[in-house]
């Protein structure tokens, strides 16, 4: 049965085997973003150097590269994790054109099965989304000339000081004897 790691200060969790708890519950783990993809990792450091979760525990060197099945890379169970080599990626392939998106979906679901074997991708099938175009248009506004702030002498100051005192007092009394009418 799987056991829960606390990560990031308990916010977030790596599941694990019974078997490898003890070994990773002695290190501090935290989740970090995973790359390219919108997967997150475990990682930690053990003997003075950085390493994710799923690598310690299979004890893999830098060189050999972990596939998790299910594609969660929190998931470091040994059933869910496995070594692979790289394979030349980033082409994309001409399916052809379908009406029917669950149809379109079949059809990519049987090229990534022959493309990538074992190593096809488990939940590669989505909704379509529409489409969002976002028009920005650019509007040319009018020059404003600069107005200049009117200099007030200091009697004038006192004046408008006094004269928004009053206006506030006023405000105050009508507004406790209800007669604003708010």
């Amino acid at each position: 049965m799987p056991v829960r790691i606390p990560l990031s200060k308990g916010k977030y969790f790596a599941l694990v085997d019974e078997a490898d708890a003890p070994a990773v519950l002695r290190y501090s783990w935290w989740r970090i973003p995973g790359g390219s993809t919108s997967n997150f990792y475990a990682e930690g450091v053990v003997d003075g150097k950085r390493i994710r979760m799923h690598r310690f525990i299979l004890g893999a060197e830098a060189a050999k590269i972990i596939d998790h099945r299910d594609g969660d890379g929190l998931n470091n169970t040994r059933l869910n994790m496995r070594p692979c080599t790289m394979r030349a990626g980033g082409k994309s392939m001409y399916l052809g054109d379908y009406e029917d998106f669950a149809y379109a979906a079949g059809v990519r679901r049987q090229a990534e099965l022959d493309h990538f074997g074992e190593f096809a991708p488990l939940n590669s099938i989505w909704e379509p989304r529409p489409r969002i175009r976002r028009r920005i248009k650019k509007v040319k506004l009018p020059r404003v000339k600069k107005v200049r702030p009117v200099k007030l002498t200091l009697a004038e100051k006192r004046q408008r000081k006094a004269e928004g005192r009053a206006e506030l007092k006023n405000f105050i009394a009508e507004f406790l004897q209800g007669d604003l009418g708010i």
